[in-house]
């Protein structure tokens, strides 16, 4: 998170190396996941959720939606049929969470089930 190291790379530069592939992929048919996956403190979420604002430090994730969205608009202008689904999890502590997923007002105890 220092552009002083040299070892730093930027949102842009990043989502420049994997992301647009990605969404080219997907924009062909194929599944495609990102994953990430490292010790606590190294960017992960930086990486992939950034910030929303200012633009430029937006992560991988929010850039790789914007995109999808703005490609399959692009496609149904052009007359095509467009369907996209999309799951977002993560594994926290050995546990899977749907990160798209409505919040439980009241989610039930452990004890509960």
């Amino acid at each position: 998170t220092d552009p002083s190291k040299p070892e730093y790379i930027s949102q842009e530069k990043c989502y420049e190396i994997m992301g647009g592939r990605m969404v080219q992929h997907m924009l062909q048919g194929f599944n495609t996941c990102l994953f990430c996956y490292g010790q606590t403190g190294t960017g992960k979420t930086t990486t992939i959720m950034g910030s929303a604002q200012p633009r430029r430090e937006r992560g991988l994730l929010m850039r790789l939606v914007d995109d999808v969205f703005v490609e399959a608009g692009k496609q149904q202008d052009a007359g095509c049929q467009v369907h996209v689904v999309m799951q977002m999890l993560e594994v926290y502590n050995e546990k899977l969470n749907d990160l798209l997923a409505e919040a439980e007002p009241n989610p039930p105890s452990p004890n509960s089930l």
